[in-house]
């Protein structure tokens, strides 16, 4: 979206490649976004449909309390606009949990002990 948050957060809404046209008809009003400009993209008002309506709830509930007031929401579509999205995605981490990549040297270790 064309709009800056004071704080640069901004709420992201990412789509699959194989998301549905029906879907991006009823949320958006295109059959598909290939083409259209992400920067301008806007969601269909509520009344419009029960996707949009869905959507819209879900972007309200996302901005409700946040300190920066309004959040911007920017429209990603797998594999042409989502490279710095896909980068900045972490993975949370808990004291009870291994990561996966501590998983996986577990499993490297323990194959290694019983070998």
């Amino acid at each position: 979206m064309s709009e800056t948050c004071p704080t640069g957060a901004q709420l992201s809404l990412w789509f699959g490649r194989d998301v549905p046209s029906e879907m991006l008809q009823a949320a958006f009003g295109w059959p598909s976004l290939q083409g259209v400009d992400l920067a301008t993209l806007r969601l269909l008002p509520p009344n419009t449909s029960p996707v949009a309506a869905e959507i819209h709830a879900l972007v309200d509930a996302a901005r409700v309390g946040r300190p920066a007031g309004w959040t911007p929401l920017r429209v990603l579509v797998q594999g042409t606009s989502d490279a710095p999205f896909v980068r900045a995605l972490i993975e949370d981490q808990t004291k009870q949990m291994m990561s996966y990549p501590e998983f996986l040297l577990h499993c490297h270790r323990y194959i290694l002990s019983k070998a």
